[in-house]
């Protein structure tokens, strides 16, 4: 097994990145998922994961007795070495699947079939073959990571397994370690589910397992090539979560409003994102109760753990406007203070897409930066009203640790500000520039 000593080493973390240079997620890597004869395939969408004792193909019209959770509900308990926050943004990180399918996770009592969730920065990423315990073990607790080993344990295929993923991408084995050819090779068996989706959470990053970082082992083809550097999502893509739905039933009804502070679960901003994210020119709303915990200091504070969903659907709208009893002053506060190191490089909202607007709103206190608009696609956005690295005053920092807002590989055409008073944003307080532009 090798450690993740060994996959940091070949992937170091963006932290380490020259400052003048776009800091980049953690990279990912397969999981350690052990064969047996006995297997129960999932879809290509995904990843691949195995468990004795049951031999189905997951797709339509399989029963939910060949599951290999069967009804949804997964019992779990933690590795006790975990802290309560390592804990607690591990358990959100899992809840995201519940907004895509029929899933629960509950607190294991005396159930024999069960989970028990790890993480061990030094150790592999795994998914045990067994459920009488099943091991599911990351050495990163970035949202995507966690997504990954449980999309294997959910019954998944990886991505690029697919029989049809050549059209897609290209496999460039003189890159690969020696030894790791295998985590690339196409399984015939499996079903396909959806459109090839470069940014399932279950895709090879451009360079897993690679010889050097710097070189790359997956390129995709040109006619797709904005997203040779998207390739493994930073959260669940719309076509992950409507995998799940396909093989466990609808999970809760998403909407375009947020009316809880919450980091995940059905009224958070998150689900509101993903709502967006399959609803293109959808304008998310605000209605948070002033009984809501996150309530204080006169503003509505969403603390995530994790990414949040980026902005790739064109016309999304972020409206902090929208909720009661907006004057002029942001309500609605992104605060990265809950965000560990281990979560990765975590901006408060990443835009990949076009003609959408965020307005209203405030970012503070994020490992990277406030708002980041990156890569061609990014063009003829608009950052209005906002407040980028204060606090609810507005007269004390709360910075973020990069830039407040950054502009860089393509993006073009955005504007900061507007022709209003009301429009101008207010970037100070934070780590280094206000608005950084680059390669633009």
């Amino acid at each position: 097994m090798k450690t993740a000593s060994f996959y940091k080493n070949k992937y170091p973390d963006a932290s380490s990145a020259p400052t003048s240079t776009l800091p980049k997620p953690a990279n990912r890597v397969h999981c350690l998922v052990f064969r047996v004869t006995m297997r129960v395939w999932g879809l290509c969408l995904l990843g691949w994961w195995a468990i004795a004792g049951k031999a189905a193909l997951i797709g339509s019209g399989v029963t939910s007795n060949s599951l290999p959770w069967p009804g949804g509900v997964i019992p779990y308990q933690f590795d006790p070495a975990l802290s309560a926050a390592q804990q607690q943004a591990y358990l959100n990180a899992l809840r995201d699947w519940e907004l895509a399918g029929n899933l629960q996770f509950v607190p294991r009592t005396a159930e024999t079939q069960y989970i028990i969730f790890k993480y061990d920065p030094f150790g592999p990423n795994l998914v045990s073959p067994t459920n009488n315990p099943q091991i599911v073990e990351v050495n990163l607790l970035t949202r995507g990571q966690i997504g990954h080993e449980m999309g294997h344990s959910l019954g998944l295929l990886h991505e690029h397994s697919r029989t049809d993923r050549d059209t897609y991408v290209t496999i460039l084995t003189n890159n690969i370690s020696p030894g790791d050819l295998p985590w690339f090779a196409i399984e015939p068996t499996g079903t396909i589910f959806g459109s090839y989706d470069f940014e399932s959470v279950l895709h090879s990053s451009r360079n897993t397992f690679s010889i050097h970082p710097d070189l790359d082992t997956v390129r995709v083809q040109p006619a797709f090539a904005a997203f040779q550097t998207r390739l493994a999502g930073l959260v669940l893509s719309s076509t992950d979560r409507a995998a799940i739905r396909h093989l466990y039933g609808p999970g809760p009804t998403l909407t375009n409003i947020v009316t809880t502070t919450a980091d995940t679960g059905p009224g958070s901003l998150r689900a509101a994102m993903f709502y967006a994210a399959d609803h293109p020119g959808t304008t998310i709303r605000f209605e948070i109760p002033l009984t809501d915990p996150g309530y204080t200091n006169g503003v509505f504070v969403i603390r995530p753990t994790g990414h949040l969903p980026p902005l790739t659907v064109n016309g999304t709208v972020l409206d902090g406007a929208s909720q009661p009893g907006f004057a002029g002053q942001p309500l609605i506060v992104l605060d990265g203070s809950l965000l560990l190191p281990e979560a990765g490089s975590v901006p408060g909202l990443l835009i990949y897409a076009a003609h959408c607007t965020v307005q209203h709103r405030a970012f503070r206190n994020f490992p990277w930066v406030g708002v980041a608009l990156l890569q061609p696609g990014a063009t003829n956005n608009t950052i209005r009203g906002c407040w980028i690295g204060l606090d609810h005053t507005g007269a004390t920092a709360a910075p973020n640790v990069f830039q407040g807002i950054q502009i860089s590989d393509g993006a073009s055409y955005n504007t900061i500000g507007g022709t209003l008073p009301a429009h101008r944003n207010v970037t100070a307080g934070n780590t280094q520039y206000g608005i950084w532009i680059a390669g633009s």
